[in-house]
C-alpha cells in the first residue's frame, strides 16, 4: 500500500509539473499573438503605422513617393521613401534598383555623365569606361562627302557656273552649348538645337535665305543635320536641304531641267573638329 501511495504521489507531481509547463508555453504564445495583433500595418508595406509616423510616410499608401518601391523596401535599402528621385538624375528609385545604380549619387561611376543620361544613350552607368559622347565646341568641317540625293539637279546646274552643292549647303559649321544630351549648330543665319539620343542626333530644321553670287540667285532653304558621334571631335553626318524658293534669272534653269520646287538635296560626310 505504501508503494502504491508513493507511485501515486509521483504521478501527481509529474502531471502538475507538465501542466505548469504547458501553461507557460500557452502564455508565451498568447503574449506573442497579442503583440503581433497590436502591430498595425494598414498598407501592408512592411512598416507598422507607428514606424510610418516616425519616417513621415503615408501609412495608407504602400509607396508614398510613387517610385515603384514600397516604403518598406526603401526603408530597408538605401533610398528615401519620401523622394522618388533623391539624386535628381532622371531615374526614380525603382529604375536605379534595376540598373544597380546608387539612388543617392547622380553619377554612380563618376565618369561625368549622370546615370539617367547614360541609360538614355545606352552606356553603362556603373562603368566609368562606358560613357556618352559630348561633342567639342568650336568650328567643324564637313568633308569626304557623297551626294545621296539631288532632286533639284543642282549639282549639274551649279557646275555650269563653276560652283557646287556647298553653295547652298554649309560646308563648315560651329558647335556651341554642348552637353551630353544636346548641342547646337551655329551657322551665319542662326542656331539649331540637336538632341542626342542612343541612336545619334537629329537637329532642328534651320531655315535660311542664301544669295549665290556666282549664279546670281537668292534661294530659300530648310536645312537639317543628323548623324552619329564617333568621338568628341568626329561625327558621321548627313546634311539635307529642301529648296523652297528661288529668285533670279538663273532659276529658270530649274524649270528647263523639269525641276519642281520644293525639291530635296542631301549629302553625307565626315564632320571633324
Amino acid at each position: 500500500m505504501r508503494l502504491l501511495l508513493c507511485l501515486f504521489a509521483l504521478t501527481a507531481c509529474s502531471d502538475n509539473s507538465s501542466d505548469e509547463k504547458d501553461g507557460d508555453v500557452n502564455n508565451e504564445t498568447n503574449n506573442e499573438t497579442a503583440a503581433e495583433e497590436s502591430i498595425v500595418d494598414s498598407d501592408s508595406d512592411g512598416l507598422s503605422d507607428e514606424e510610418e509616423a516616425e519616417l513621415g510616410t503615408d501609412p495608407n499608401d504602400a509607396d508614398t513617393d510613387d517610385d515603384g518601391l514600397s516604403d518598406g523596401e526603401e526603408a530597408e535599402g538605401e533610398s528615401d521613401p519620401l523622394q522618388a528621385d533623391a539624386d535628381d538624375d532622371g531615374l526614380n528609385d525603382s529604375e536605379e534598383a534595376a540598373a544597380n545604380t546608387d539612388p543617392n549619387n547622380a553619377d554612380t561611376d563618376g565618369d561625368g555623365a549622370e546615370d539617367g543620361i547614360e541609360l538614355e544613350q545606352a552606356t553603362d552607368p556603373t562603368d566609368a569606361n562606358s560613357f556618352p559622347i559630348k561633342p567639342e565646341e568650336g568650328d567643324w568641317l564637313l568633308s569626304n562627302t557623297n551626294v545621296l540625293l539631288d532632286g533639284c539637279n543642282l549639282e549639274s546646274l551649279l557646275s555650269t557656273f563653276g560652283s557646287d552643292l556647298f553653295a547652298i549647303l554649309p560646308e563648315d559649321y560651329r558647335i556651341v552649348n554642348s552637353t551630353y544630351e544636346n548641342f547646337e549648330i551655329e551657322i551665319s543665319t542662326g542656331n539649331a538645337s540637336c538632341p542626342i539620343g542612343s541612336s545619334g542626333f537629329v537637329c532642328e530644321t534651320l531655315s535660311i535665305n542664301e544669295s549665290i553670287d556666282d549664279v546670281g540667285v537668292v534661294i530659300s532653304v530648310d536645312l537639317n543635320l543628323e548623324g552619329t558621334l564617333s568621338s568628341a571631335t568626329s561625327m558621321e553626318a548627313t546634311l539635307s536641304a529642301t529648296l523652297t524658293n528661288c529668285e533670279g534669272n538663273a532659276c529658270g534653269l530649274l524649270t528647263l531641267a523639269n525641276v519642281n520646287i520644293p525639291c530635296d538635296v542631301s549629302i553625307r560626310g565626315q564632320g571633324n573638329r
